[in-house]
């Protein structure tokens, strides 16, 4: 990234005299420049070398030799040796002031090569302050001095800057004062620049996901959702995890009806797996939308897959606040049967509810009696068997 320091032998005449130099030094300049045409870079460094001592101190010509001397170690790599023959063209104060800000904003890009970032933010930040009409570029590349130091506060003015005065600003560049912005915790700028990302450039569905991130980083989860709903309809949420997690915001939004709709259509689609995870989503979904016969037939298609008897509790509780005691006493008794549940002392209160509701009498004060032996299910376990001794 650094520019090319090189000093044209045809710009080495002026008319005014400061800024002049001797036929013999520009006789001189004009075989450096020929073996530089050659990629002569030793020899011509040689020759630069050999003429700074011939030529008064302070003068444009020691300051030209300086800059080309520059020129050739910047074009060799060795960015640290090219800046210090850059500041010593600088020292001597016979540049002309557009060249000086040149050559500052240079010094400043060496530094960056050489890794020395302090010194290049001072050095560009003053060489853009003396300009007339600072470039673009200048401000990009002062924007990625701070970024560098990880001064993205720092870096985000200059790296704006660079862009609203370019003509057509890179994809790049809108990138990395994104990145910028993120790491400034700007999470509002970001999302500015996220929507240019969308307008300006080809669909990239990785902008799409980032600004739903950066809407939740700001607890904007209606504009998430909305821009979330807006990039599946586009085509960006595709995968698994951004299908449930579309899902998942569309339940926390309180509209559970949509949530269960979409994962039964993805299921349907092959792009969810037909699998009891899925299908537990589903019921959830439709539990809060209060579609309890959707909800139940979720559940019997999520339960006989299901590793624990969880679900054909949850079936089952369902059914009881249907009042179909037939099907809460089947479902939880494969509740049972599979086990690992997480309230074994709730289940067995349903379960005695449902066979009392079927006049299972024996089986219902069995059921109150396990629940006596929980403690969060203890009260209302005796509860019931004082409710069955009076009913008898």
């Amino acid at each position: 990234m650094i520019l090319v320091l090189v000093a044209s032998v045809s710009n080495a005449k002026s008319d005014k005299s400061t800024t002049t130099v001797s036929p013999a030094v520009y006789k001189q300049l004009q075989r450096v420049d020929a073996l530089l045409k050659k990629s002569a870079y030793g020899e011509a460094l040689q020759k630069l070398t050999a003429l700074v001592p011939e030529v008064k101190a302070g003068s444009y010509e020691k300051a030209v030799i300086w800059r080309s001397i520059a020129s050739i170690f910047s074009q060799q790599g060795n960015y640290k040796q090219a800046a210090e023959a850059l500041k010593k063209s600088l020292a001597t104060q016979a540049l002309p002031s557009d060249q000086k800000v040149k050559a500052q904003v240079n010094l400043g890009e060496l530094y960056v090569a050489a890794g020395d970032y302090k010194k290049a933010v001072a050095i560009l930040k003053e060489g853009i302050a003396r300009a007339n009409s600072p470039s673009s570029d200048q401000y990009f590349k002062l924007a990625n001095a701070y970024a560098q130091l990880k001064q993205f506060k720092n870096a985000v003015p200059p790296m704006q800057k660079a862009i609203n005065l370019a003509k057509k600003p890179p994809e790049s560049w809108y990138k990395l004062l994104l990145a910028m912005q993120y790491e400034a915790g700007d999470y509002a700028g970001a999302v500015t620049v996220l929507r240019k990302l969308i307008v300006k450039f080809a669909p990239n569905k990785e902008y799409w996901l980032q600004l739903i991130a950066m809407h939740q980083q700001l607890n904007q989860f209606k504009k998430a959702l909305a821009v979330n709903e807006l990039a599946y309809r586009e085509g960006f949420v595709t995968t698994p995890g951004e299908i449930v997690n579309l899902a998942n915001m569309l339940s926390s939004q309180d509209t559970p009806y949509r949530a269960a709709e979409l994962i039964e259509k993805e299921i349907g689609t092959g792009r969810l797996a037909n699998s009891s995870k899925h299908w537990e989503m589903v019921a959830n979904a439709w539990t809060d939308a209060r579609e309890f016969d959707k909800a139940i037939a979720a559940y019997k298609k999520a339960s006989a897959a299901h590793p624990t008897g969880e679900l054909y509790y949850r079936l089952g509780r369902l059914y009881i606040e249907q009042e179909d005691w037939q099907n809460a006493h089947k479902s939880l008794l494969n509740a049972f049967q599979k086990g690992g549940l997480k309230d074994p002392g709730n289940a067995h209160v349903l379960f005695g509810v449902s066979c009392y509701e079927l006049h299972f009498t024996d089986k219902a004060e069995r059921a109150f009696n396990k629940a006596q032996s929980y403690k969060n299910t203890r009260k209302i376990g005796r509860q019931w068997l004082d409710f069955l001794r009076s009913d008898s």
